[in-house]
């Protein structure tokens, strides 16, 4: 299953995936403290989640370390809608107290097709070209380890090409 671009424009990203599972199964591995690190660090990088509580309203906090440097980056944010097992939305404020209107919005959509489940997400309001290159690849590589933290009993056959 391969990641597509669907769009790319100088603030935002849009990609689509197909998972074999069921919409309940990938939403729950979006959410999973556990889950969430193995698919949220890059090669090369360790997570810890610092704060992890996905209801609304809610702030999220994870440190990632880069494991070659020791440099470490916080991603935190908001989760702004959680409607299981169909979207999240959520925000990414930087690491300031301050709550900028135009700060970088992560919108997920799950829907069942057939036997499997599509994802799509998009990552609007980046700060341009750069960062939306940067998302994407990120984003692609994050996308193809989610199915790697689907647990192989909850995964549900593989539709014939």
């Amino acid at each position: 299953m391969t990641v597509r671009t669907l769009e790319t424009t100088t603030q935002c990203i849009v990609l689509v995936r197909t998972y074999p599972a069921a919409p309940d199964i990938l939403y729950s591995t979006l959410l999973d403290p556990e889950r969430v690190c193995q698919w949220c660090a890059l090669p090369g990088e360790t997570c810890r989640i610092l704060r992890w509580d996905p209801e609304e309203g809610v702030e999220f906090r994870i440190l990632v370390r880069q494991r070659t440097t020791g440099d470490i980056r916080s991603i935190e944010g908001d989760f702004v809608a959680l409607e299981p097992p169909r979207r999240i939305i959520a925000t990414f404020q930087p690491e300031t107290p301050e709550r900028h209107p135009d700060t970088p919005r992560l919108v997920v959509e799950l829907t069942p097709e057939e036997i499997q489940t599509r994802l799509r997400l998009m990552h609007a309001r980046l700060a341009g070209p750069e960062e939306v290159e940067t998302a994407a690849e990120e984003w692609q590589t994050r996308l193809e380890r989610i199915e790697e933290t689907i647990p192989t009993r909850e995964r549900l056959p593989v539709a014939p090409t």
